[in-house]
């Protein structure tokens, strides 16, 4: 290898190298402090899409990945536990919740399903009044299905007290369970 192709060799890496540390030392465009500063962080006070009319928020936006912020509504699906009625009772039998989610109750026994509060036969534990007082409970208030349903049916209860809320089928009141909310 002759003189001169050294020289370009060593000089080409030079060249390189000062051209990664240029690269390296340049600082990349600055990024927000806060969503207030950023450009295309929606917030739910501002419907206006300005994307079609500024250019500049339109290729900012892309490259700004959004992120909600406490102040967006992130809308959560509620929790449904299920509980299965068999001919052998209810699977899960105990089941734990966080209040104001929901279970549903789907009976796959051939005979009906009345799910209900404790105590066998009055229901009052729950809503504090007894099955005669609530039923027909039309606002599905007083954890009472106030009826039989039958095989492939379900019904569903929101709790919204905390506490253990033990339950029965009432047409076959040894089966029994317990929901617990926290």
């Amino acid at each position: 290898m002759t003189a001169r192709i050294k020289f370009f060799i060593v000089i080409a890496v030079l060249g390189a190298a000062a051209i990664g540390y240029f690269l390296l030392q340049t600082p990349s465009q600055p990024q927000p402090q806060s969503p207030e500063e950023g450009i295309g962080v929606q917030t739910p006070s501002s419907s206006y899409d300005d994307s079609q009319t500024n250019p500049q928020t339109a290729s900012s936006s892309v490259s700004a990945p959004q992120q909600p912020t406490p102040t967006e509504n992130t809308s959560v699906k509620p929790n449904i536990v299920t509980v299965a009625y068999t001919d052998l009772g209810f699977s899960p039998a105990s089941v734990s919740i966080r209040k104001g989610e929901t279970v549903k109750f789907v009976n796959q026994s051939p005979e009906p399903m009345w799910v209900a509060s404790g105590v066998h036969p009055t229901h009052e534990v729950y809503g504090g009044t007894t099955l005669a007082q609530h039923c027909p409970d039309a606002e599905n208030l007083t954890f009472d299905e106030c009826n039989g349903a039958p095989s492939g049916q379900s019904w569903i209860f929101t709790f919204t007290k905390s506490g253990s809320w033990g339950y029965h089928n009432h047409l076959r009141a040894r089966d029994k369970g317990t929901v617990t909310v926290e």
